[in-house]
């Protein structure tokens, strides 16, 4: 039998404008249903076939495929005009495919940007394959047209809305990396390069215990797993001795992996530490210490001021001195 004909396979139209030919087929019902839900179908996806006859190169479009150049199918491309209809940089490309299924037999499938008879620039995805006789040869070519149009505008939309946030993560001078569901690292900011002491192409698509072994059993370990497995927002900070740095770390859950964002903090825990040796001096002395704001709020009751009040520095920090230490909290002004 031979090769059924792609014009009217894809949506179902026919290659030729006259009466539809006599057979079971053709006056069945059932048939009828078909080509009806196929024609509907094409016209959801915007994809029609096409079919180039050789040596003569004429060539047949569908009623769907001739749409897509703006055209009746009278007035769709023949021949070279298939190539001249699109955008010169993308010419080569189609003309080559086009030459190597003819002279080859190779199929292809590509996508190129081309500009219909009234001037609109469309994305197409071109499909075609090789038409054979009973000896092998090549007598022609057919395949399939589909307008991908909104399909590359809501690519390019979200390849420029990641490169957008690509942008803004290199910005933030907190440290920012990915890990998928494997362990290993899917992107890196400049910052967590800077505080990991690594390049992004060294730690890219590498697990992050391999490349940090030193981790393994520390906080970070058992933190990054709760968010992994529970799905729950973690933070943290812990002491990473190979870098001799404090940090404080935001692990958070993603739908391929984890998101972690942390930040040096040694400074911070340095005058941490410095301010509670100072409160641990403090609380030795005998005198009543106390330290208030400006809205006379207590920040800090030392254990002189517990043993002269009565109040703990648990009952007494947060609470108004007015309130804690005047009867009548007019005599305070």
């Amino acid at each position: 039998e031979g090769e059924r004909d792609p014009v009217s396979a894809v949506d179902g139209s026919s290659p030729s404008s006259g009466a539809p030919s006599s057979g079971v087929l053709d006056s069945s019902a059932v048939d009828a249903e078909n080509q009806a839900l196929s024609q509907l179908a094409s016209r959801f996806v915007r994809i029609g076939g096409w079919k180039l006859t050789l040596p003569e190169r004429r060539t047949s479009w569908s009623e769907e495929a001739a749409a897509i150049h703006d055209a009746t199918r009278q007035e769709a491309p023949q021949g070279d005009e298939i190539v001249a209809a699109f955008l010169v940089e993308h010419r080569n490309r189609v003309g080559t495919a086009l030459e190597h299924c003819a002279t080859r037999g190779l199929s292809f499938d590509l996508e190129a940007e081309m500009l219909t008879r009234k001037g609109r620039h469309v994305w197409v995805r071109l499909i075609g394959e090789p038409v054979r006789d009973e000896s092998g040869t090549v007598i022609g070519l057919q395949g399939a047209l589909q307008d991908v149009t909104e399909q590359r505008l809501a690519a390019d939309q979200l390849r420029s809305s990641a490169d957008r946030l690509q942008e803004t993560l290199e910005m933030v001078s907190d440290a920012f990396f990915t890990l998928d569901r494997d362990w290993k690292f899917s992107f890196l900011n400049t910052a967590a390069e800077r505080f990991l002491r690594r390049k992004r192409t060294e730690l890219l698509e590498r697990s992050i215990w391999d490349e940090f072994p030193q981790a393994v059993g520390t906080e970070s370990d058992r933190q990054y797993h709760r968010a992994m497995d529970d799905k729950v927002a973690i933070r943290f900070e812990q002491f990473y001795p190979p870098l001799n740095k404090w940090f404080e770390a935001e692990a958070h859950p993603t739908a391929f992996g984890i998101a972690v964002y942390f930040r040096d903090v040694t400074e911070r825990r340095k005058i941490f530490e410095k301010l509670r040796e100072q409160a641990a001096l403090l609380d030795r002395a005998n005198d009543a210490i106390l330290v208030r704001d400006l809205d006379h709020h207590i920040l800090y009751w030392n254990q002189g001021a517990e043993k002269l009040y009565g109040w703990t520095a648990a009952e007494a920090v947060g609470r108004s001195i007015r309130e804690l230490l005047y009867t009548d909290p007019a005599d305070f002004n």
